[in-house]
């Protein structure tokens, strides 16, 4: 029987997902859709995860690549509204758009 070590909020598009799936073994999962997409917060420690893809970061403009600066705000707001956030950038592979992404990323928000 596993032992239940604290609450997790978990927004629903993680719902059935391998973490999902971790989680529950361990955690009382509450799953919601009015966190933000991606997200996982832990209340008891006051720590809270967003997983993204680097896909969903980036934007194509004209050939150009560049960071989507709707992400970047989403990522703003979460960082203002949890005390401690984390952000998860996921990806099928590393590439130079995705050092850049993650360089963009930490000059902002590090």
């Amino acid at each position: 029987m596993a032992k239940n070590i604290g609450p997790v909020i978990l927004h629903k598009s993680l719902e059935g997902s391998e973490i999902y799936n971790l989680l529950i073994q361990n955690h009382k999962v509450k799953v919601t859709d009015t966190t933000g997409e991606g997200v996982i917060i832990f209340p008891l420690s006051s720590i809270a995860f967003m997983i993204i893809t680097c896909e969903r970061v980036l934007k194509a403009d004209q050939g150009e690549i560049s960071v989507d600066p709707d992400i970047l705000d989403r990522i703003q707001r979460f960082n203002q509204l949890h005390r401690r956030a984390f952000v998860i950038l996921v990806a099928c592979r590393i590439g130079s758009q995705e050092i850049q992404t993650v360089g963009v990323l930490q000059r902002r928000f590090g």
